[in-house]
């Protein structure tokens, strides 16, 4: 072995330090298992779960059980079960949601505890949900890591691939970033819990969600699916310090909550109007991100967006003492997580002034959460032996369309693929694990910075695919926008990517490696789900397309799965997995139709 590899033995290996990874490594270590989170970031402080700011909820049932008086006992667990599965097009595998709402309780209720004993404020509304911000998530997540002192964690390690021993995973390459030394973590389990994917350059998440994870499964054997499926909702555009920032979708909900909604209007400032019946049944509702989509997107994807790309929010239709009242009902109710009149550090007083003044509000459409990833069943395992997966990684909760509450998935599944891992290493596992590794192994961590090539640096690369997937892969696609897209990914992946230019050959905080490791992976992911855009010739949840906007049962009521075959990714479809529900058939005119079709009668009401 090289003698500068850091070398580590585990029974359970957890690649990501968010809440999905500490949940995995809580489980593993009160099923007595030897576990090592490798997190790329700090802990509580890196990660998805930060970036968040709303609500997570569980059935009001069990949140009563808990003491939660204010808990609306209407809302049963088969209530949000039926929930999922419409919101998500009939796409989910049921018995996925059955454990996401049968589990998610106990899981959900441990975090808000460990939150409250970190000193953090949780807020509990009805029906049966916590409002809160990402800090105070992350410090919950934390929290749950230092009540469990046999977790061992690496923090700034980034994993390049996983190992495989006689067909099982059996740990995982990486390097330390900071030390510049590689690292090889032998395991007789592996738990990934890196999150998901995001090709584009507005987005609300952390800017290295680059499908890690996703990609280091489908190179060692499993399959991914659902990869066109991106959600995007309300995000600031201007001014350019809070680009990326959340605020709309805030102000859109609880500022609508209280009566306050502005108009919307796109570049040429004509109204975009929602039907009245829709805005009703998705009010109170994460459906209204989707809304946000298709009317906004339409507009913008005809070219009558803001010079930015986006539409702008008008209050003028408010007046103005409403407006006051309620904007410092909003500074004081918000001053519990940040400092008044700011949001997440940044000033946004600018933003009050012109909601008072009547001045337009450049908004556009940033991108929040990738539905697609490791296809996994409700024990988390991925069909590879020795290979779990949970949270944002995985696929097959949502569906098309993520209504639910991604740290309610990143918690209850974590827990699980520890709990399911812990099985497998107790009673399963009988191969023995390598004592070195391959040359092959070692030389992908540091291999980059042996390339000679004299073509584009890794971070260049990088912000080309992103502007292809603005263009071609966005809210609203077609089928050229979307091949010229791939044209652009195979192009990379074939001339530009081998021939990448690397200048800094250091493995100490090597800006370009992490680049290049991150390409390679965001590459693999677009790929996926830009090809699988093109086999859907639909619409159907958060993927639209302009030339398909038919939601077509008969044909394409099925989950795109992609697998590794004689080192070509090849695809199969199938039928999504229907404990409780038979999947619909026929035809609705477009997505908002969906929403209202009668034929769908075992539909519940929306959650209130």
């Amino acid at each position: 072995m090289d003698k500068n590899m850091v070398f580590h033995e585990t029974d359970i290996l957890v690649a990501g330090g968010s809440g999905a990874g500490i949940f995995a490594a809580v489980a593993a270590v009160e099923a007595k298992c030897r576990v090592l989170v490798a997190s790329r970031g700090k802990v509580g402080k890196s990660g998805n779960a930060i970036m968040a700011g709303g609500s997570f909820s569980i059935d009001g049932v069990s949140a009563k059980k808990f003491g939660y008086e204010k808990a609306n006992e209407k809302v049963t667990q088969d209530v949000v079960f039926d929930n999922l599965v419409k919101e998500g097009y009939f796409l989910n595998d049921q018995n996925i949601v059955r454990q996401f709402v049968e589990e998610s309780p106990e899981v959900v209720h441990r975090l808000v505890k460990y939150g409250e004993k970190a000193g953090q404020k949780f807020d509990f509304l009805p029906p049966a949900k916590w409002f809160s911000v990402g800090r105070a998530w992350g410090t919950a997540i934390k929290q749950a890591a230092l009540e469990h002192p046999d977790i061992r964690i690496m923090e700034d390690v980034m994993i390049v691939d996983l190992v495989k021993n006689e067909g099982r995973v059996c740990g995982a390459v990486g390097y330390d970033i900071y030390g510049g030394r590689p690292v090889f973590i032998k395991a007789k389990a592996v738990v990934i819990a890196t999150g998901g994917f995001q090709p584009y350059t507005l987005k609300t998440t952390v800017t290295d969600m680059t499908g890690d994870g996703i990609a280091m499964a489908f190179r060692a054997g499993a399959s991914i699916a659902d990869m066109e499926f991106l959600l995007c909702f309300p995000t600031a555009l201007s001014p350019k310090r809070i680009r990326g920032s959340i605020y709309p979708y805030l102000f859109e909900s609880l500022l609508g909550k209280w009566g306050v909604l502005p108009l919307v209007r796109d570049g040429r400032g004509d109204l975009i109007e929602v039907p009245e019946d829709l805005a009703a049944l998705v009010k109170g509702s994460k459906m209204m991100k989707l809304v946000s989509h298709y009317f906004w997107g339409h507009r913008i994807y005809r070219g009558r967006g803001s010079k930015n790309g986006g539409v702008f929010l008008d209050y003028s239709n408010v007046p103005y003492e409403v407006k006051e009242a309620n904007l410092e009902k909003y500074k004081n109710y918000m001053s519990s997580w940040h400092r008044k009149g700011y949001y997440m550090g940044d000033d946004i007083s600018s933003i009050y002034d012109k909601v008072l003044n009547n001045g337009p509000i450049e908004v556009g459409l940033g991108y929040e959460y990738s539905n697609g990833g490791i296809v996994i069943d409700e024990h988390m395992e991925t069909g590879v032996p020795g290979l779990y997966a949970a949270g944002e990684a995985g696929s097959g909760t949502f569906g098309a369309m993520r209504a639910g509450d991604g740290l309610t998935e990143m918690v209850v599944q974590g827990y699980r693929a520890g709990k399911s891992a812990s099985s497998f290493v107790r009673e399963s596992y009988d191969a023995p694990l390598p004592d070195h590794l391959p040359p092959e192994e070692v030389n992908k961590v540091f291999s980059p910075l042996e390339t000679r090539g004299d073509g584009l640096s890794p971070i260049k690369i990088r912000e080309i695919m992103e502007a292809a997937a603005d263009e071609g892969f966005g809210f609203i696609r077609d089928e050229d926008g979307l091949t010229r897209c791939l044209n652009t990914i195979e192009r990379i992946e074939k001339d530009i990517f081998p021939d990448m230019k690397i200048s800094d050959r250091s493995t100490v905080y090597n800006l370009e490696l992490i680049h290049c490791h991150a390409v390679r992976n965001l590459l693999l992911c677009m790929k996926a789900g830009v090809r699988a855009a093109i086999l859907r010739k639909e619409s159907r949840g958060c993927h639209i397309r302009a030339d398909y906007p038919e939601v077509n049962h008969d044909d394409f009521l099925k989950r795109i799965i992609f697998r590794m075959e004689d080192d070509s990714m090849v695809h199969t479809m199938r039928a999504p997995v229907a404990e409780k529900f038979p999947l619909p058939k026929g035809r609705d005119e477009n997505i908002m139709a969906y929403l209202f079709n009668e034929d769908h009668k075992y539909l519940r009401p929306k959650m209130r």
